[in-house]
């Protein structure tokens, strides 16, 4: 993330050992814009996060200009 303009970047690793935790430090302590988003399946309406709502969260971001965007449970967008 110190490197400049870096478009994408995926953190993986096994289940439980703190990614999310991780990237949700690093989204409060962020000095600039940012948006945490999860894609798990939105419990209230049971609707599965997809490509467009991919589509509509980098939108999103790009007009709020220069923005952190992290997307959780990344492997469930369809």
């Amino acid at each position: 993330l110190s490197e400049s303009a870096p478009l994408i970047q995926i953190l993986c690793g096994s289940r439980q050992v703190g990614k999310t935790y991780g990237m949700q430090y690093i989204v409060e302590n962020w000095k600039g814009n940012k948006m945490f988003e999860s894609a798990d399946t939105d419990t209230s309406t049971l609707r599965a996060k997809d490509g467009r709502w991919l589509v509509e969260k980098w939108i999103q971001a790009s007009e709020a200009g220069n923005t952190l965007l992290v997307i959780d449970e990344f492997q469930k967008i369809k």
